[in-house]
């Protein structure tokens, strides 16, 4: 069985899933809250990070392959 895997859709499944779980916000239990608001600063950060390695492979490919701008921005479509 195949199933769709595309970015958007896994994208739109994440979403999803940390709005889920994320949706406690409301408890009146402030260890809970706490602990939700330190795990969505640390989602936060982590994307944050993700963003920014992606981005400095992104240049060392275009420097191994010795791309200029024009190239590159044909890639980055």
């Amino acid at each position: 069985m195949a199933t769709d895997c595309s970015p958007h859709k896994r994208d739109r499944k994440v979403h999803s899933q940390e709005t889920s779980f994320l949706s406690p916000r409301t408890t009146e239990n402030t260890a809970l809250k706490a602990q939700i608001e330190h795990l969505h600063t640390n989602i936060e950060q982590l994307k944050a990070e993700i963003e920014e390695k992606e981005n400095l492979l992104n240049e060392v490919i275009y420097q191994l392959y010795d791309l200029d701008e024009e190239e590159r921005s044909v890639v980055d479509v």
